[in-house]
């Protein structure tokens, strides 16, 4: 449940944080570090926290499931949602 990975994630930078204050906690949505799994649960109110999250957008670009994986430039266009 999200509530348990908040809680978990919370307890983690606490615990780092005792030992060394200025300890830089990264801390993301689960699972997978999902960006559409990304809210307000997430955020901790705490000091020296970084967010990170994965951002595989276009699909095409960064996996070869869609079988587009061959042809995607980077630099390139992509409709949104592609």
């Amino acid at each position: 449940a999200p509530e348990h990975v908040s809680a978990l994630m919370r307890d983690g930078c606490d615990a780092v944080h005792a030992h060394d204050p200025r300890a830089l906690c990264v801390v993301g949505p689960a699972p997978y570090y999902k960006v559409f799994n990304f809210d307000e649960r997430i955020l901790l109110d705490r000091e020296n926290v970084l967010y990170t999250f994965d951002f595989f957008v276009p699909w095409a670009l960064v996996t070869a499931d869609t079988g587009k994986g061959d042809t995607a430039t980077f630099p390139g266009t992509f409709p949104c949602g592609d």
